[in-house]
């Protein structure tokens, strides 16, 4: 019966479950600040002795209020002006904001509350693993009561929101959920979980795993394990250590909160495992899957090349609409291409330049800019496009975009976005690996932090802006070149 209900109908009979063998259902009162659900609703619990660690499991409805921000900035320092309303709807508002708060995304309007309170904004407890798409403990906080007090109310808080049908909504990764489903003590992870939680991590210790028998030696004794440790042991000690023991002690404090407002043994028995959990706590279905259209603009802080826009560079609109078109697997790969990952950051979270560097000179050099690829820069997330909008002008014998009539104008957009459509899907699918810069004469001269890489060769004629760089021809078509720092 269970295996034919959908994750959330399982999660609630699971809670119904619960409800009806633990009696009657508690209460928590929470009058919150938006801007802080979380915390504010952690101190609360402490002064109402809400039980996050207790053995048995005892499901809890909330009854959140909202404290009016704007009209308590204005008043005399009294009591807060709260606002009416109740139900479940404030109840829903409530689990998001929460789930917000301790993951760090409402930091700015926390950081202005705090500095109105003449206090300090708390640090996320979980942020956000690109690689993972999901959001990860906060390896970087240091132990201490306080926190593991707040993890564990952060447990608890995911336990309830099964019991009041009311999503967090953010990811957490469905390792981090079967870790506690299991039991930390009992749980033994593999190298596939770790490629399931994050492939870049799991990539990197199979990179080391794989060197030479003198070179692993010495990288054992840099990581402090004996030299005699075996290719295979090190991957053990490697993804244990990533998934648990870097995090033990918020592991360990997140998972007695959970127990405190969920019975294990009863999400089992409703076939309830760590990916489907992680899909009720996130309030949707599959997360980040390949189905889901990426709207780029909208995704990341655009910086656009001014030549690239306005009336005499149609090429950013160009490149919006040539995204807009492809499919969401393709979207994905111009992801990768451009910022090292298919994951999707947080929305508004990262940059992405888009900049033509390429200067062409006559005919000769505009006809061969058509034909030029563009190059990504994935430390930056850096999209370098030739500017085929101006190359095609010039070729088509018009100086600029004013002096095309208006009845070519359409006809010549057309066949810019077929080129740009043609250039970009060859670099995003092609691209096959990473290669360094070269400056004349094999000179590696410069910073550190210059040694980037091209996406494609040069055509002849085509300099980059800065000039000092002259580029390598690096492959064979099909096969990219893409750019990484190191």
């Amino acid at each position: 019966l269970a295996i034919g209900m959908s994750p959330s109908a399982r999660a609630a009979f699971a809670a119904l479950s619960q409800s009806a063998s633990a009696g009657a259902e508690q209460r928590a009162n929470f009058v919150v600040r938006r801007s802080s659900a979380f915390w504010d609703a952690f101190a609360q619990a402490q002064e109402q002795g809400v039980p996050l660690s207790s053995s048995a499991a005892r499901p809890f409805k909330v009854f959140p209020s909202f404290v009016d921000e704007v009209a308590g900035s204005k008043g005399s320092g009294k009591k807060p002006v709260v606002e009416a309303g109740e139900g479940h709807g404030p109840r829903k508002e409530f689990f998001l904001l929460a789930g917000a708060s301790m993951c760090g995304l409402q930091q700015q309007q926390q950081q202005q509350a705090a500095q109105r309170a003449d206090s300090q904004a708390p640090k996320p407890l979980f942020t956000f693993n690109r690689s993972a798409g999901a959001f990860w403990y906060n390896a970087t906080l240091q132990q201490s009561p306080a926190l593991q007090a707040a993890y564990r109310f952060a447990g608890w808080l995911v336990g309830q929101s099964l019991n009041n049908k009311a999503p967090l909504g953010i990811r957490l990764p469905a390792v981090l959920l079967q870790q506690q489903l299991l039991g930390l003590s009992k749980v033994q992870h593999t190298l596939s979980d770790l490629e399931a939680f994050d492939p870049d991590a799991a990539a990197n210790i199979q990179k080391v795993a794989a060197l030479p028998p003198g070179q692993l030696r010495d990288m054992m004794e840099v990581e402090g394990l004996p030299a005699s440790t075996t290719a295979e042991q090190y991957i053990r000690h490697a993804v244990r250590q990533v998934l648990l023991d870097d995090v033990k002690w918020q592991a360990q404090a997140f998972g007695e909160g959970l127990a405190s407002a969920l019975q294990v043994s009863l999400l089992q028995s409703w076939c309830l495992g760590g990916a489907e959990l992680a899909e009720v706590v996130a309030g949707e279905a599959g997360g980040a899957g390949s189905s889901v259209d990426i709207d780029v603009p909208k995704l990341f802080r655009v910086v656009m090349d001014p030549e690239l826009g306005g009336k005499e560079g149609v090429l950013g609109e160009l490149l919006w609409e040539v995204l807009a078109s492809w499919t969401p697997e393709r979207q994905r790969l111009f992801l990768q291409f451009v910022t090292g990952s298919q994951r999707p950051p947080l929305p508004g979270s990262e940059l992405l330049k888009v900049e033509s560097p390429f200067i062409a000179f006559g005919l000769q050099q505009h006809k061969a800019q058509l034909g030029m690829l563009p190059q990504a820069h994935t430390c930056d997330n850096l999209l370098e496009l030739p500017n085929y909008w101006a190359s095609l002008l010039q070729v088509s014998g018009f100086k600029s975009a004013a002096a095309v009539p208006p009845e070519k104008v359409q006809e010549l957009r057309q066949e810019c976005f077929r080129i740009l459509d043609d250039r970009l899907t060859l670099a995003v699918t092609c691209f096959s690996g990473y290669g360094l810069d070269e400056r004349d004469g094999g000179s590696s001269g410069g910073d550190a932090g210059d040694d980037v890489v091209d996406v494609v060769e040069d055509t002849p004629g085509a300099a980059r802006k800065q000039g000092d760089v002259t580029r390598q021809q690096q492959q064979q078509q099909p096969g990219m070149v893409q750019d990484r720092c190191w």
